[in-house]
C-alpha cells in the first residue's frame, strides 16, 4: 500500500513557531476548568469579601485576546434568619462582578444559589479569580454540608464562530 503526500499550502508554514504557537492556541478554545471549594465560614459583611478559604481562588490561562470568559457557579448556604440574602461575585482584576443573588426562607435551611456571567475585554493572560461574598440582610453562613463549585470557559465572541 503506498501513501500519498499532499503538500503543505504556503499560507500554513509550520516551522514558523510564532504561527504554529498562534494555531495551536487557537485551536484550543474554547476550554473550561472546573473548580470545587468546599468550606466553613460566615458573613456578615454588606460589602465583597474574599470567602474565608485559602481555595476560594483559582488560577486560569486565558489564550486569546478576542474571547470572552463565562463563569459558571453553584453552591448552597443558610441564612440565620428568614429573608437573609446573599450575593457572590467572581473578584477578577480588582473588580467584583455580581454572578448571583439569592434570598433563605426559612431560616436555617441550606439552599442552593446559582449564576453565570460573561466578562469581555480581558487580554491572554494568565489570571487568578477569587469568589467573593457578602451578605444583604442578616448573617449568611455555609458549612461542611455545603459547597461552592466554579466553571470557567473562554469562549468566542462571535455567537456564529
Amino acid at each position: 500500500m503506498s501513501k500519498s503526500y499532499r503538500p503543505i499550502p504556503p499560507w500554513r508554514d509550520f516551522d514558523d513557531t510564532a504561527r504554529s504557537a498562534q494555531l495551536s492556541e487557537w485551536l484550543r478554545v474554547p476550554w473550561t476548568k472546573t473548580w470545587r471549594l468546599t468550606y466553613s465560614g460566615t458573613t456578615s459583611s454588606t460589602s465583597y469579601t474574599d470567602m474565608p478559604s485559602p481555595s476560594a481562588t483559582m488560577t486560569f490561562k486565558k489564550l486569546r485576546d478576542d474571547t470572552r470568559l463565562t463563569f459558571n457557579m453553584q453552591g448552597s448556604f443558610y441564612g440565620s434568619d428568614a429573608g437573609a440574602l446573599l450575593y457572590i461575585a467572581i473578584g477578577l482584576n480588582g473588580v467584583d462582578t455580581a454572578i448571583a443573588g439569592q434570598f433563605v426562607n426559612p431560616a436555617s435551611t441550606h439552599i442552593p444559589i446559582v449564576g453565570m456571567v460573561d466578562i469581555d475585554d480581558i487580554p491572554r493572560g494568565t489570571y487568578t479569580f477569587k469568589l467573593r461574598w457578602a451578605y444583604g440582610y442578616y448573617t449568611c453562613t455555609v458549612d461542611s454540608n455545603d459547597f461552592f463549585g466554579v466553571q470557567v470557559t473562554e469562549t468566542s465572541e462571535d455567537p456564529d464562530r
